[in-house]
């Protein structure tokens, strides 16, 4: 599972023509997980050209992890590089999320993140996670609604899916999505 996230890096930092901006510390704190934010320093050509680069180093890693993750569950729509499931979950572009997309940072979930207090981790075949994500999604009721600190909402489900999903056992997998809608923000396991 860690190869899975460790080829993703390797491939976003060989994929990037120009440099990757991050600090030494930042390195140590995140080891396996991909290197977050990528910062992507344009000398000429102004932002535009930064925003395209960027798109296209988010588009060759979610290409690879849907190889990774042997997509017979999903789709990608190659022009927006949503990812749609069987069950109509969406996996978008979000430039809220330092890697650039939410397949991304859901599947940070599956390596360590020494740096954050909370951090589940994945303890299943990453080539079954979209399958058992479809699963569960089919299994949900009504979302509780979580109001965040800038008065926004989400939608929280927390589905049990009889099985154990993460290292710790947890056997739920909590779905946070944008209001009314199946775009995932993140997944992960809970106890």
């Amino acid at each position: 599972m860690n190869k899975l996230i460790l080829l993703i890096l390797s491939a976003v930092i060989f994929l990037n023509p120009l440099s990757v901006d991050l600090s030494q510390a930042e390195r140590l704190r995140r080891p396996r997980a991909l290197p977050l934010p990528i910062r992507i320093a344009t000398k000429v050509g102004g932002e535009m050209v930064e925003y395209r680069l960027k798109k296209a180093i988010i588009q060759k890693s979610v290409n690879y992890a849907m190889r990774k993750l042997q997509n017979r569950f999903a789709r990608m729509d190659a022009d927006t590089l949503e990812v749609i499931t069987q069950s109509g979950l969406r996996f978008v572009t979000d430039p809220r999320t330092p890697q650039g997309h939410r397949l991304l940072h859901v599947l940070d979930h599956f390596v360590p993140s020494p740096g954050k207090a909370t951090h589940s981790i994945y303890r299943i075949d990453p080539s079954k996670f979209l399958k058992i994500a479809d699963d569960a999604w089919m299994k949900r009721g009504k979302p509780v609604v979580q109001k965040m600190r800038d008065n926004s909402t989400r939608d929280m489900y927390e589905i049990d899916t009889g099985q154990k999903l993460g290292t710790l056992g947890e056997r739920t997998l909590v779905f946070i999505t944008e209001p009314g809608t199946s775009k995932i923000i993140t997944m992960f396991p809970k106890l």
